[in-house]
């Protein structure tokens, strides 16, 4: 029998892939979100530590297992898990598959066992009743027919990145990048006066040829504030975005920064076309002094 939900009976929750290089501040942006419980496959928690942030540690691919099992009961105050990282877990399955058989190197076989496990695992998690962030570290691809390199998520397996990206809503390139500005008051810096550097981090959710990213809902333009709550809030109340024109706040992208730069637009580093957002780059709210 088919079942027709109404708007009213449908998911409101926001499921997630953010990647980039280590150390661009993802598991912070994931200590944002809601009622938040970390897998930790890393041991990488040190950035969050003054938060109190509850997690499981994920030393062995059982754990994950576990760990999904508990949250899948239901039984519990979380509203948003986070696996971080992907990258990691994938590893630590195969090293669960080798001990299964008794071997220390893969197989062809064992390569397309520990896949398709990568793919049931972000199919299986997506699919909890929760808000679901998947980190992962970032690899870059060139491709062989046109020699274009892009960025993905690091995953193994040739289609498993786009397969996996292609389960999630909102799948993010987070970056981070020095910017020169005014050392007093607000906005980027100005020839002959005195300026500071910052260290801006952005979460881009529109693809370019050389990044994958992407946003079902429409409605958060070219590059996001790394705020969980803030993106879920804008997903699920904001309005739709037209012709790539931008939410408010920091994702109100390229136009006032431009025209502070003489219309030329900010970049990231490593990442091309990638601008800095909002109507003024705050020290205060988007950004940290380098030392």
């Amino acid at each position: 029998m088919v079942k027709i939900l109404s708007s009213e009976e449908q998911s409101c929750f926001l499921k997630m892939l953010v990647y980039g290089a280590s150390g661009v501040g993802k598991t912070v942006f994931g200590s944002t979100a809601p009622e938040p419980l970390f897998l930790d496959a890393e041991a990488g928690l040190l950035s969050i530590q003054d938060k109190k942030i509850d997690r499981i540690k994920i030393e062995t691919f059982q754990d994950l297992r576990d760990a999904f099992e508990f949250l899948k009961a239901g039984q519990h105050k979380y509203k948003t898990v986070i696996i971080d990282s992907l990258t990691e877990i994938q590893k630590k399955s195969m090293d669960s598959i080798l001990a299964k058989n008794g071997k220390d190197k893969p197989t062809i076989g064992e390569w397309g066992e520990n896949i398709e496990e990568m793919r049931k695992t972000s199919r299986y998690f997506r699919d909890l009743k929760m808000n679901v962030i998947l980190i992962a570290l970032e690899q870059v691809v060139e491709d062989e027919i046109t020699g274009v390199s892009r960025r993905l998520p690091a995953l193994q397996g040739k289609s498993l990145p786009q397969e996996v990206m292609g389960f999630y809503d909102i799948v993010g390139y987070m970056s981070v990048q020095e910017v020169a500005v005014k050392a007093e008051g607000e906005g980027p810096a100005i020839k002959g006066l005195p300026s500071e550097k910052i260290l801006v981090r952005s979460i881009r959710v529109q693809p370019t040829q050389n990044i994958y990213a992407k946003d079902r809902s429409g409605k958060l333009g070219i590059s996001v504030e790394p705020d969980f709550t803030k993106i879920y809030n804008t997903v699920f109340t904001g309005p739709n975005i037209h012709e790539g024109k931008a939410l408010g706040g920091f994702a109100d992208a390229v136009h006032e920064m431009n025209k502070a730069t003489g219309g030329k637009s900010l970049e990231f580093e490593g990442a091309p076309g990638t601008p800095v957002s909002g109507e003024k780059v705050s020290k205060k709210k988007f950004g940290s002094k380098v030392a």
